[in-house]
């Protein structure tokens, strides 16, 4: 499950904007609104692409952002 407040976190840190990387990945707003709130997934080439733009190194980074086992789920954020 994505952690859309580390991601949002890591965007600002990386300087990269929501039109960023909807161009990058290709995506509409509301494709990466729905993918940022775990209604749909990131593919593996969109994760490729995202851990590149945001600038994430480690595995520690990707998996705490990405792959969060739990997260809040509040769909007014």
């Amino acid at each position: 499950m994505t952690d859309t407040d580390k991601f949002k976190i890591a965007m600002i840190k990386a300087g990269v904007t929501t039109k960023t990387i909807m161009e990058e990945l290709n995506i509409t707003r509301s494709a990466l609104w729905n993918k940022m709130h775990n209604k749909s997934d990131f593919r593996q080439l969109e994760l490729n692409k995202l851990f590149d733009l945001l600038n994430l190194k480690t595995w520690e980074e990707r998996q705490s952002i990405f792959f969060a086992d739990r997260v809040e789920c509040d769909s007014t954020k």
